[in-house]
């Protein structure tokens, strides 16, 4: 939006062209305006540090990183044939719900025949343990030789198998994926519609078609934890989930450091939350070494999340180094090698920054604040899930 002034030179039909006394006066009453009200336009507002990341800053990567065990049941190390006892345990505790015929392993994989087009596998684990990590995904590895989709549920401890399955034959599968049916062996994943708590997952319920009389093998099932996935990711960004909540993320391992070189702006301070999927203590370290700072850096931050699975909101304060290129130093203090912390949507703000080419006669001509920000929120299906 522009700012409209009357032309002192515009003439009218029959109107004198007389040098009109206003024209040497507008020009410089807006310049002055401007000037005053402009403030420090030239600084920057916010400065995402995940846009200043490059795998070349990161240092110190471990040598080993950990990788929590998934339940995972691999039918190519179960032994075959054998009375109905051995053959549950040969079959690594998965039996026919429904709709199942001739389940068994054969040649290191779980058989069997479709006699429905709702056809039910169900295993309970014995030892759900108390992990706190969440469920990222499912990774099945199986053969079907009629049908287009696979269908998969969980069930908590106090949840009856039996009943779980009964309720499973009208369909509506929580998590769910279309399938190739032939003769070849296919890898597919599913990721939860929510967050999981691993040790919940006591039954784990599989539809591995949706067609009459066929045919399936199964190779592998595996539940795969949030820190398993992350283990198989390298340090970088990421969006990553807490709590339900998402963030734009730089993930670091222990004992990694991440080192950011940034101008700072006149008033800087950094919005910044932290958070980790690990059950032990993990300690975030933040530094700054700028004109006169010592060998080793200032201590900006130090802080220790003991609780997973939430975000810690951490504000900096960065005046002292208002104006300065500094280099901003993310580390983790772990016992453990290779564990990971999130450094959630790190952003340096500018206290009383004007956004670069704002023109809005409110930024220009007014009090001299600038523009509020306009949140927009978006939510669909805003009812409970059953």
């Amino acid at each position: 939006m522009r700012t409209q002034v009357d032309n002192p030179l515009e003439t009218t039909p029959n109107a004198d062209t007389k040098p009109n006394p206003r024209i040497g006066f507008w020009p410089l009453a807006v310049s002055l305006l401007l000037a005053s009200c402009g403030g420090n336009s030239s600084s920057p507002v916010a400065i995402r540090l995940v846009d200043q990341f490059r795998p070349e800053l990161v240092s110190g990567a471990p040598t080993r990183v950990n990788s929590p065990g998934a339940a995972a049941w691999n039918f190519g190390e179960t032994p075959e044939g054998g009375s109905a006892q051995a053959s549950t345990v040969a079959n690594l505790g998965w039996k026919a719900g429904h709709g199942i015929s001739g389940l068994r392993v054969r040649d290191g994989r779980l058989v069997g025949r479709t006699t429905n087009d709702a056809p039910i596998l169900y295993v309970e684990q014995e030892n759900a343990g108390e992990d706190r990590d969440l469920l990222h995904s499912i990774e099945l590895r199986l053969r079907v030789d009629k049908g287009a989709n696979l269908g998969i549920a969980g069930g908590r401890p106090d949840q009856d198998a039996q009943g779980l399955v009964n309720r499973r034959q009208s369909g509506n599968w929580p998590m769910s994926s279309p399938l190739v049916a032939g003769e070849e062996m296919q890898t597919i994943t599913v990721r939860p519609q929510r967050s999981t708590v691993m040790s919940g997952v006591h039954t784990v319920l599989l539809q591995p078609t949706d067609a009459d009389g066929a045919e399936f093998e199964i190779e592998s099932i595996r539940l795969i934890s949030q820190g398993e996935h992350l283990a198989r990711v390298p340090s970088g960004i990421g969006w990553q989930g807490l709590s339900e909540i998402y963030r734009e993320t730089l993930v670091s391992r222990s004992p990694e450091v991440v080192t950011i070189d940034v101008d700072l702006p006149r008033n800087p301070w950094l919005d910044l939350n932290v958070g980790t999927v690990e059950d032990g203590p993990v300690r975030f370290r933040l530094t700054a070494s700028g004109p006169g700072s010592a060998p080793e850096g200032d201590l900006l931050l130090e802080r220790t999340v003991t609780v997973p699975h939430r975000w810690e909101p951490v504000p900096v304060d960065l005046s002292s180094y208002a104006g300065q290129t500094v280099a901003l130093s993310f580390s983790l203090d772990m016992e453990k090698e290779g564990s990971v912390g999130f450094w959630g949507n790190p952003v340096i703000r500018n206290r009383g920054g004007t956004p670069a080419g704002d023109q809005t006669p409110s930024a220009q001509l007014g009090s001299g604040r600038p523009p509020r920000g306009v949140i927009v929120m978006m939510a669909d299906t805003l009812r409970k899930d059953t």
